[in-house]
Order: structure tokens, then sequence, then C-alpha cells
């Protein structure tokens, strides 16, 4: 009978999730520069870019630790009444907004043309970034399953699965050095057809072994094997964008090699040294918000361009990369303050967003702080 009481709150993942969620916002706005001409200010960007893609393999880590190490995934039921909706419900109305948002910019706002748009997300997300949503419904849906096979293991199994993703890592970081003509020297068709979800569900079991390692790694070690491969990304990457003569992100792939290694030496860099967040992040609370931030900042960056705001510099970058998060911030905790949008646009319910992130919170905590000072 698996154990159902609930897991403690994990520390270090609160500064993660604010790190990813600044580095995904900061890659898309990033995106229409990295594909221009090359010259020192793409260098500077490369450099910043091939941290920020750590962004997916550290949500998906965390996710995969924390489904896959609570009692609760096992009990379908509440998967199916509790966690899906959570995800599925806001998916499906920032969807709408994008909709709506991509009309308007074509100025044809009609029933059937907002009907059609609907109908294709059932099959293409109709924004980029809702990719991840799709992946990590997909992967709650599999999560029973996933845990039960996970459990039933023994330490033999367990080494196993271990190796098998590491081929798939080994393969792609392989498949980045070598140059094309090598490429079938290491394209096995059975590690690539382990490469579920492009990898992605390598890097979602990497995630539940990287939290339950009871073994402490190194400072040592860790860090200047985190330098190590951001170096080896961003030489990388600037080797194979002046070969092709355009922008080529290969050694920058979210689901497996290089970038999943150096998100997972940041994932255990935190692990073993970050202490509790300080009180920052109960005066701003930003990372119960971080789902619906995710779900809004590129509809906004798609306003923004669409209004004709188009950063060139890596300054330009980062300030509309900050604007976007504090604008998406503020309507994320609007909306989580008013009860029938709370739970569509944020997945929470309406009691826990007055207990955790929206106005209400924040006033009485600032009620209670003027009486203590008082």
């Amino acid at each position: 009978m698996p154990n159902f009481s609930p897991k403690a709150h994990v520390d270090y993942f609160d500064y993660l999730r604010v790190i990813a969620t600044f580095c995904v916002i900061f890659m898309h706005t990033s995106a229409e520069r990295l594909r221009d001409t090359l010259d020192f200010r793409w260098d500077l960007l490369n450099v910043c870019i091939s941290f920020a893609f750590t962004a997916v393999p550290l949500f998906l880590m965390m996710s995969g630790y924390l489904l896959l190490s609570s009692g609760k995934t096992a009990d379908v039921s509440f998967l199916l009444r509790k966690r899906l909706p959570r995800m599925a419900v806001p998916l499906v109305c920032w969807t709408a907004i994008a909709a709506i948002r991509t009309l308007l910019a074509q100025e044809n706002l009609t029933p059937r043309a907002f009907l059609s748009l609907m109908v294709k997300s059932f099959h293409d997300p109709i924004a980029v970034h809702l990719w991840y949503m799709y992946l990590i419904i997909a992967l709650y849906v599999l999560s029973p399953f996933l845990y039960g096979a996970l459990h039933s293991l023994d330490r033999d199994g367990h080494r196993y699965l271990l190796a098998l993703i590491g081929l798939v890592t080994v393969q792609t970081m392989l498949t980045a050095l070598l140059p094309d003509r090598f490429d079938k020297l290491v394209a096995f068709d059975l590690i690539s057809k382990l490469k579920i979800y492009s990898g992605h569900l390598c890097t979602f079991l990497l995630g539940y072994y990287l939290g339950n390692l009871k073994r402490t790694i190194p400072n040592r070690v860790l860090i200047p094997s985190a330098a190590a491969l951001w170096a080896v990304i961003t030489a990388g990457t600037h080797v194979l964008t002046m070969q092709n003569g355009e922008y080529t992100s290969t050694f920058q792939s979210q689901s497996a090699g290089f970038m999943v290694l150096l998100a997972a030496c940041l994932f255990l860099i935190f692990k073993q040294n970050a202490k509790p967040p300080a009180c920052l992040f109960r005066i701003v609370p930003i990372v119960p918000l971080c789902l619906p931030i995710y779900l809004m900042h590129n509809i906004l960056l798609a306003a923004f361009h669409h209004a004709g705001y188009f950063p060139i510099g890596l300054r330009g970058i980062l300030s509309m990369t900050v604007s976007n998060l504090i604008i998406s911030y503020f309507t994320a905790k609007t909306a989580a303050s008013i009860k029938p949008l709370c739970y569509p646009l944020t997945g929470m319910t309406y009691q826990d967003a007055c207990e955790s992130c929206n106005w209400a919170y924040t006033f009485r905590n600032v009620r209670n702080w003027l009486q203590q000072r008082v």
C-alpha cells in the first residue's frame, strides 16, 4: 500500500522554479536576435542563452521528483480529480486567450476563426511555448504507471534504468560533437527509440534519482563540471552556427545531452547548498504563480512584437524579460485574487491562492507586519 502522507516542502525548488521561469522568458525574448547576424552581441547573448536552456530540463526534473516520490501518484482517481484538471484547465483557458490575441493581430476575430484555432489546438499548440504543457500533461497521464514501475524495481533494476538514461545522454552528446559524416556511427536505432517524448521522459525520470540521491557530490566537482558544460555548449553552438550560416542549437538540446547534464549539475548544487528561501519569497510570492506566468509570458511577448518592440542587444533583451516577468506576475496575482478567474487561469483554488500568493494574502501579511511594528 503506497504511503499517502504529504511530502515536505522542497525549499531549493523555490530557487530553481524562479530561475527556470526567468530563463524561459529570456529564451523566448532572445529568439529573434539569435537568428540574426553573428557579431559580438550575438556571442554575448549565446553565452547567456546556453545557460537559459536549462529551464525545461529543470522543470521536468522537479516534476519528476515530486510526482514519482509521492504516494498520491499511485492513486489514479487523485490524478483525474486533482492533478490533471490543475494543468488542463489553465491550458485550455490560455490557449483561448492566445487564439483571441492571434486573431486580433490578424484582424480576423470571428467565431468561426476562433473555433478553427481551438480545434487546431487539439493536435498542435497554437502558441509555441504551450508545447511544454502538452508534454507535462502526457507525463502526468503516465505517472501512476511510472510510479508503480520505479517502486517495484530492485537495486539492479534502478542501475539498469540509469544506464539506459545514460546511453540516451551519451548518444545525444556524441551526435552533437561528431561531424555529420560520422552520425551513422552513433545513430543506433535501439537507443534512438528510447528517446520517448524526444528524450524528455529520461529527464523526468532523472529528476527522481537526483532528488533522492543520498550521496553528496563536492562543490569542487559540481561547479567546475557545470562551468565546463556551459563552455562546451556555448562554443559548440558558436562553431555550428558559423559552419551552417544560421543559428544551430544542436548543443542546446533541452531533451538530452549537454544541456540536461548542466541542468543536473545545477539541480544538485542547489539541493546541496541552498538554504530555505529568504522572506523575500513570502513578501513577493512568485513561486506559486510560476505556472500562470509561464502560460502568459509568450502571449505578452507576441503583443510586444506586434507593437514593434524587438530588442537587439543583451541589455534590451534583459529589460524586456524583466518587464514581461513583472507584468505577468501582477496579472497572474490579480487573476488569483478574482474568485471566478483564479482556478481557470492559475490552476489554484481560490483558497490556496489566498493562503499563498494573491492580493488578499499580500494585504494580510502587510497588515500583520504593520501591527507588529506598532
